[in-house]
């Protein structure tokens, strides 16, 4: 013990964070509270049913169709990302950009590449059915087998009943009838259908590329209608890498797949391939000049 009247000396200060970093770190964890909160409040009316249909393998059916499940949720998503910058916004700033958040953001992607890599290697190795996806992360369907092909429309489009003698296609203000169509230079064609559901299906078609329908000088784009009032607006260039096919694995295509005429667009999503045509027409606006993804 020391001395009687010796002062004792002084236990070493703890370092506490600074006021600072203690309110920082309260308000990241505030705002990821009430994303997650967001996100689980707002999305579960859409989750839980498709849930229920896919654990059930489809037993229970749905007030909605799955294609209408997976768009609504994608715009949702966007929506709620919208949401949450217009509520909690972060302007950019200089520092963002300097080297140490460059090496932290390689270093998450050289981790996810490799995160990546290893799954893909282990489903290869399982040989498990996931292995055969495309790029989309589509899983394949019936290929080479029109009759087992899904039959699938874009949100609230039903399939229409169209007589043959009663279909007409309008081509920029001329009108062809089944039979026209069916005179004409047809080309067969192997094409992959890769559908947004999540499946792709590689069939033979058989039709009259747009090239031969329609003249692209003097025009931005074009405009494929359906029956159904569906629409999707392409780029004049692809009028040589797309064609109006009326006939699938060498027979004609059924309702469900887009009699009389669909269009087939082997470089674009299966959305593109718009079914039951009616009319198309060419037009000096963009093709970009429209949703990236219909919403009706």
């Amino acid at each position: 013990m020391p001395p009687s009247g010796t002062p004792r000396p002084a236990a070493p200060k703890r370092r506490l964070p600074s006021q600072s970093a203690v309110a920082a770190g309260r308000r990241v964890f505030e705002n990821v509270r009430k994303f997650v909160f967001y996100i689980f409040s707002h999305t579960t009316p859409e989750v839980v049913p498709f849930l229920v249909f896919a654990l059930s393998g489809g037993a229970i059916p749905l007030p909605l169709t799955v294609m209408q499940i997976h768009v609504g949720a994608g715009v949702s998503a966007l929506g709620l990302v919208v949401d949450h910058y217009r509520r909690h916004p972060v302007k950019p700033r200089l520092v963002d950009l300097d080297r140490r958040v460059f090496l932290r953001g390689a270093t998450l992607t050289a981790a996810a590449s490799v995160l990546w890599l290893g799954w893909e290697g282990a489903l290869q190795a399982v040989t498990a059915p996931g292995k055969d996806r495309r790029f989309s992360g589509a899983h394949a369907r019936a290929s080479h087998d029109p009759s087992g092909l899904p039959t699938t429309s874009w949100l609230n489009d039903t399939i229409p009943r169209i007589e043959p003698g009663a279909w007409s296609l309008d081509v920029a203000g001329r009108s062809l009838t089944l039979g026209d169509l069916e005179n004409m230079p047809q080309d067969t064609l192997s094409a992959v259908l890769d559908c947004t559901g999540g499946w792709f299906s590689e069939q033979e078609w058989t039709g009259v590329r747009l090239d031969r329908l329609l003249e692209a000088a003097g025009w931005r784009s074009f405009v494929v209608w359906s029956e159904t009032g569906y629409s999707r607006r392409f780029p004049v260039r692809d009028l040589s890498s797309t064609w109006l096919v009326t006939k699938v694995g060498g027979e004609p295509l059924s309702a469900g797949h887009g009699f009389p005429a669909r269009i087939v667009a082997p470089a674009r999503r299966g959305f593109w391939w718009v079914k039951w045509v009616t009319r198309i027409e060419l037009s000096p606006v963009p093709w970009w000049m429209q949703s990236p993804f219909p919403l009706t």
